[in-house]
């Protein structure tokens, strides 16, 4: 190194992995059903399809369904969508599992008891597999994974059930 790369000072880059508590992060709606997130600005339904927000929490059975239906439903719904992969993967939280969401914000994260520890909890994305078309990607957020689903219910099984829906505008 030169004279002139030994007066220059040292830098080092840091990145802060500090993250902000859930009442920073959303904030909500002035009747509790959608919520915004402070970190993307993406609005969320706080409850998934099939449910309603009422009384402060999330009442009525969320729907599984298949991809073509999921991407319907929100279709029909004025201004809202299924989020892309990269949005949805953003409410994961590592730092807690079963659900892997932060339960405050999205209290109704669908699925059977949490001592099931083998259920899987998938919320559709409206992002394709690319290598795969007859796969969407989903987040599973029992822990928070991101996973390919199949589109359609499979031949075999044609009542199999889908995954989750929770939208964003």
């Amino acid at each position: 190194r030169g004279a002139a790369d030994r007066a220059r000072p040292a830098e080092r880059l840091v990145r802060s992995t500090a993250q902000p508590s859930s009442e920073e992060r959303f904030s909500y709606s002035a009747d509790g059903s959608e919520v915004t997130d402070g970190r993307t600005g993406l609005v969320w339904r706080r409850c998934s399809e099939g449910q309603t927000w009422s009384g402060g929490a999330c009442v009525g059975e969320a729907q599984r369904l298949t991809h073509e239906a999921a991407l319907a439903i929100a279709a029909s719904q004025s201004g809202w969508r299924l989020p892309n992969i990269k949005e949805l993967s953003g409410l994961a939280d590592a730092k807690v599992h079963e659900p892997a969401m932060d339960r405050a914000a999205f209290p109704d994260v669908p699925g059977v008891p949490a001592s099931i520890r083998s259920f899987y909890r998938p919320i559709w994305s409206s992002t394709p597999h690319v290598n795969s078309p007859e796969r969407g990607w989903t987040v599973d957020f029992s822990v928070g994974y991101v996973e390919s689903a199949p589109r359609s219910a499979p031949r075999e099984n044609p009542s199999a059930q889908g995954s989750f829906v929770r939208l964003v505008r």
